[in-house]
């Protein structure tokens, strides 16, 4: 079993002590305050307990040109009449790859494959511009709800006194989770607080328009225990909409969406929190304290990928190094000495993280220049782990899905190692010296750690999409129309 961070134990406890301040409401909110900002004291606690490096964000799109966008006529937008879908899938949008038939959304793609007919997607990012298309046409837009939203909420500010009362509500919460939170932490979250509550209920009666026009009875929708839009879960769960959210990365004890205190069986915060999380298998289903049902379903692009992979005498002479968004100058460094320690005729492909992939150029300037050394860009982390040998990184859920493709695994030690991997892979990398283990076993084709067929079923279920029809269809033949 992994450890679980102090800051993760922190929020636990507080959930278990259930004081009443727990469930208290921002004026005018229909839920309590705190599933709202927990993530946030979340991950002001993982900082405190890893002490992470911020990662640096490309800056958004030209506010005016959005606004414009989301008011012109638009045959993506979740405005416009359409079908009545009893699966709705609620998505970022960002979980895509090319496909024959256009962008497809990897995270859900082959779910909606298995009863398209019953199904449409509803995703916060854009619709793609053309020539791109979404390779599953029941694919409407959410963001031009959100800048709708966003507009009436700046010729809506919340009161003084409602500020004043998020303000008052989120520095005793912070204050009664863990004492090394700060004032500062307390003003930082209370800030994103009040611009959420200033969106909220906008973002809510439009959203309420919109389940009333497609009238789903169940709603995957991605990130749902993060607390973001505690309210829309809350507004679905009043609709008789069944909640569900399919797992998307990786979870276990120190992730604080996924592990709860008692005070989450109260109705009060239960009506916040999805009624079901479907994992990738067993393993993950095992490493959470979720108050809702958890069910093992499978990820079904894994089996995709393991059934194209090709035997690893037939692949390049490539090591895949991926990054968890956590100390980019550590990670640089490992990867040059990889390399220094490997023949001249091997590559090590260097996979940034998805939220740093605008920004490559800033965080990782001498990966770029150096030889032996290529960024991955490729959107589909199969195209890189088929051609990968073997796959090292910190906590990245590649390392797990490298263990589904055969691919040698090396975990680095890190102050993550003992929350995310344990001892799962194997020996931690820890210095130059663990550095030149790892070139010589890979090289030498020795291969000390290698995962059971056992293990990777229990990381990954198999028959994912199958798995997924037959749970969809018992819980639609149980839920309420």
């Amino acid at each position: 079993m992994l450890a679980t961070r102090p800051g993760v134990q922190s929020l636990i406890a507080l959930e278990s002590a259930g004081p009443d301040i727990l469930f208290e409401h921002a004026p005018g909110s229909p839920v309590p305050l705190w599933p709202q900002v927990r993530y946030a004291i979340a991950m002001a606690l993982e900082r405190l307990d890893i002490d992470l490096v911020p990662v640096v964000s490309a800056a958004s799109g030209n506010k005016w040109l959005r606004l414009a966008s989301a008011l012109a006529p638009s045959r993506g937008d979740v405005r416009l009449p359409g079908r009545r879908r009893e699966v709705a899938f609620l998505v970022g949008g960002s979980t895509v790859a090319c496909a024959p038939q256009g962008l497809r959304n990897w995270l859900v793609g082959d779910f909606v494959d298995a009863m398209p007919d019953r199904s449409v997607i509803l995703q916060w990012m854009p619709r793609p511009s053309p020539p791109e298309r979404p390779a599953f046409r029941p694919t409407l837009a959410l963001d031009p709800l959100l800048t709708r939203a966003a507009a009436r909420a700046r010729l809506a500010p919340l009161s003084s006194q409602a500020e004043a009362a998020v303000r008052r509500i989120v520095t005793e919460l912070v204050h009664r989770v863990d004492a090394r939170l700060t004032d500062d932490h307390a003003a930082t979250i209370s800030d994103a607080a009040i611009a959420q509550e200033r969106l909220r209920p906008h973002v809510e009666r439009s959203f309420g328009h919109v389940m009333d026009r497609v009238q789903p009875r169940l709603v995957l929708m991605e990130d749902a225990a993060y607390g973001w839009w505690a309210s829309l879960i809350a507004l679905m769960k009043a609709r008789g909409i069944r909640v569900v959210e399919p797992q998307h990365g990786w979870i276990g004890p120190s992730h604080a969406a996924y592990n709860y205190g008692a005070a989450a069986q109260r109705p009060e915060l239960s009506v916040t929190i999805p009624d079901e999380l479907l994992t990738f298998g067993d393993y993950w289903s095992r490493g959470v304290r979720f108050p809702g049902l958890v069910t093992a379903i499978g990820k079904a692009n894994i089996e995709e990928m393991t059934a194209s992979a090709v035997p690893m005498e037939q692949r390049p002479l490539e090591i895949l190094v991926v990054s968890s968004t956590s100390d980019p100058e550590g990670l640089s460094d490992l990867t040059i000495a990889l390399v220094d320690c490997l023949p001249a005729a091997w590559t090590v492909r260097f996979r940034p993280h998805p939220a740093e992939r605008a920004a490559v150029a800033a965080i990782y300037p001498r990966l770029l220049t150096r030889a032996g050394v290529v960024i991955d860009h490729n959107a589909d982390v199969a195209d890189s782990l088929r051609a990968a040998r073997a796959v090292v990184g910190v906590s990245s859920t590649v390392l797990y899905e490298a263990v589904a493709m055969g691919c040698r695994v090396f975990a680095i030690a890190s102050p993550m190692a003992p929350y995310y991997v344990g001892g799962l892979f194997g020996e931690l990398i820890e210095g130059a010296l663990g550095v030149r283990r790892v070139a010589h076993e890979v090289v030498s084709g020795t291969d000390a750690r290698a995962a059971a067929p056992a293990l990777a079923d229990e990381i990954w279920k198999p028959r994912a999409a199958e798995n997924f029809r037959q749970w969809a269809l018992a819980r639609l033949g149980s839920s309420q129309a």
